[in-house]
């Protein structure tokens, strides 16, 4: 946390992403804090400059914080937002409706130039994150070029020396894929349960480790899974086709990747990995599995478990399930920018369930 005249700035970190400065540069943030606090004397001024123009760095953040603030509000949102996507930082805007315009705009200015300096400082040593709030959707892009949409409540950490000698993540939640062809480097995948391998492919993941199973739709491209509990065997996924694994059904164990599957699985068990046609909504002549990238709350046979955990992760809420439900009751529908208790009423309209709501919290009973 660091204080500036009439507003605190948080800034969120996480284990590994945690600035170790030196003592050169703890005294220029001593005298920045300073100096933006205006307490700053003229000696300690000409401090702040000298230690400025030694390091390209410091300099950045220091002509960030003495360059004019924006004139109006949208203005200086509309920098801060240019900002996090200039340098894809994975942390969410932090929002400051509490403040008047002119503190926000400092704020802006701070955040920009300590997201500058902090990327700079940590983009070769420090894993990258890319993550999403419950009930938030955004799209990032990676430094190979994919491009993802990230869920609700998800996360995608790029492994050591990400596209340079491999392009190997580890993936929680629901994501939308598409893959930088690269023949060289495949794309690799830990989705806990199952490990997924591709090249240049367009593909929906969703793997949340609090649900029982991982799912994979195949829009284009080719992609090769590994289960953990068979991991000398490999799955091969063709476009239009959707697969459903069980992970309470898998054995504890590593898994394996390979870039050159056989044609044909040789995994055997349906009561492990399920596999089915990819479906597609008319109207949208899209895969019923992405539409959640233009808005839409899908429900496609899902059951009563499943639909919890999706409301949860689209409207940021606590949805819970009494022990007299029936988990498997299945249910369909497509909803699009409607509010929560206007879903939760359509699925009581089918009698098979009720719901009560007390603030973020949504008991559903039989």
């Amino acid at each position: 946390m660091a204080t500036f005249s009439r507003c605190t700035v948080f800034i969120r970190v996480t284990p590994g992403n945690v600035i170790m400065m030196d003592a050169e540069n703890r005294r220029f943030a001593l005298l920045l804090e300073d100096f933006m606090a205006g307490r700053i004397s003229a000696r300690d001024r000409e401090e702040l400059e000298r230690l400025a123009g030694t390091d390209p760095r410091r300099k950045a953040l220091y002509e960030a914080c003495v360059t004019p603030l924006p004139q109006s509000r949208d203005e200086s949102l509309s920098a801060f937002e240019r900002h996090w996507q200039l340098i894809e930082n994975p942390i969410p805007p932090i929002r400051t409706p509490w403040i008047r315009w002119k503190v926000a705009a400092v704020a802006a200015v701070v955040l920009m130039a300590v997201g500058i300096v902090g990327y700079q400082w940590f983009q070769d040593s420090a894993p990258k994150r890319y993550f999403t709030e419950l009930g938030q959707r955004r799209q990032f892009k990676l430094p190979d070029g994919t491009t993802v949409w990230l869920n609700g409540g998800s996360s995608l950490t790029l492994g050591k020396d990400y596209n340079k000698g491999h392009r190997h993540i580890i993936f929680r939640g629901e994501g939308l894929f598409d893959i930088k062809a690269d023949p060289t480097r495949p794309f690799q995948i830990d989705a806990g349960g199952a490990a997924v391998s591709v090249l240049g492919t367009v593909f929906n993941l969703r793997a949340y480790e609090e649900e029982g199973r991982v799912e994979t739709t195949l829009i284009s491209g080719k992609v090769a899974l590994t289960l953990a509990s068979d991991p000398e065997n490999r799955i091969m996924l063709d476009p239009g086709k959707k697969v459903v694994i069980h992970k309470d059904r898998l054995l504890a164990g590593g898994g394996r990747l390979d870039i050159n599957p056989p044609a044909q699985s040789t995994l055997s068990g349906e009561e492990v990995a399920i596999f089915s046609d990819m479906k597609v909504d008319e109207n949208e002549q899209v895969a019923n599995d992405v539409l959640w990238t233009s808005n839409k709350l899908v429900f496609d046979g899902d059951q009563l478990d499943v639909v919890a955990s999706k409301l949860t992760k689209w409207y940021g809420v606590d949805v819970q399930l009494t022990a007299d439900v029936n988990p498997a009751l299945k249910f369909s529908g497509i909803f699009e920018d409607l509010p929560l208790d206007s879903v939760l009423q359509t699925l009581a309209y089918t009698g098979s369930i009720r719901f009560k709501r007390d603030g973020d919290v949504i008991v559903i009973t039989n």
